[in-house]
């Protein structure tokens, strides 16, 4: 009986079905084995994942660099206090850079029989630049929150430099002065 259908199958009659089988038969393979490959691991992940919360931090590459920038100016402007010589600076971060994106709330009813539900929905609104991209629109950026301050300067062990970097690291950086520290830099 198998032997057959195959034997019909591959009959002159019907060429044209065989063709068409073969073809979405090899279409199917093709789906299965292509679809990892032009699909990037960002596109297969719901658009529905990133409008879940309300805010989202950015990368912890992103975030590092910001958090080093402000690292690189607090040198600069404490390595100018007259005696501080060579400074370094540490911060520590109770928060990192933090983004709110703006979001479209959808709400739906849905009526099972005499069971009614509400469904909400959270999407991130997108924004299309001039070149077509789009990108999430931000609504507010959070610069990190520091939680502490080490100063090493050359100058560290010298009490009227020691206390002008203390008094300049709390007044840019609204960080109480318990939880800054200057200390010497080793020779």
């Amino acid at each position: 009986m198998k032997h057959d259908f195959f034997r019909k199958f591959f009959l002159k009659e019907n060429k044209k079905a065989t063709g068409q089988m073969v073809i979405a038969f090899l279409f199917g393979i093709l789906l299965l084995f292509g679809s990892g490959h032009f699909l990037s691991p960002k596109e297969t992940q719901p658009q529905q994942d990133t409008a879940d919360t309300i805010t989202q931090t950015e990368q912890p590459k992103e975030g590092n660099r910001t958090e080093r920038i402000l690292e690189q100016q607090m040198e600069k402007v404490l390595s100018q206090v007259e005696g501080a010589g060579q400074v370094k600076v540490m911060l520590t971060y109770r928060t990192t850079k933090e983004n709110v994106w703006e979001k479209e709330e959808i709400s739906e009813q849905v009526k099972k029989g005499e069971e009614q539900s509400n469904r909400l929905e959270q999407k991130v609104v997108l924004s299309e630049d001039s070149k077509g991209v789009q990108s999430p629109l931000m609504v507010t950026e959070y610069a990190p929150q520091v939680e502490g301050v080490v100063i090493v300067a050359q100058g560290g062990d010298n009490p009227t430099v020691s206390q002008a970097l203390h008094c300049a690291a709390e007044a840019l950086l609204e960080v109480p002065a318990h939880k800054i520290a200057v200390l010497k830099m080793k020779s």
